[in-house]
């Protein structure tokens, strides 16, 4: 009888190219990689440097960068806590 072969895959990690955050009505865009930066440089001459953007733009700019080959994904919230606020304060202060 044959024996059942078990193999292991690893998964396989996609490196998201572009980031967005989104705050009080704008989104702002991060690259995360060398190549993502030299698209990024392009865009940041629109947005003087910022890589904001309004947020209903967001649909438009995804589906551009898509079409171009990059991926696009929301940022994972920040996990800034009391203690790290504190700090925070202290050292601008």
């Amino acid at each position: 009888m044959m024996e059942e072969q078990k193999t292991s895959h690893k998964e396989l990690t996609v490196m998201t190219d572009f980031t967005y955050t989104e705050q009080n009505g704008f989104i702002t865009i991060a690259p995360e990689n060398d190549q993502a930066i030299a698209a990024w440089n392009i865009f940041a001459d629109f947005t003087d440097g910022s890589g904001k953007f309004f947020k209903s733009d967001l649909k438009n700019l995804k589906a551009q960068l898509k079409a171009k080959g990059y991926s696009v994904k929301k940022a994972k919230a920040s996990k800034i806590n009391q203690d790290d606020s504190a700090l925070l304060l202290a050292l601008l202060n």
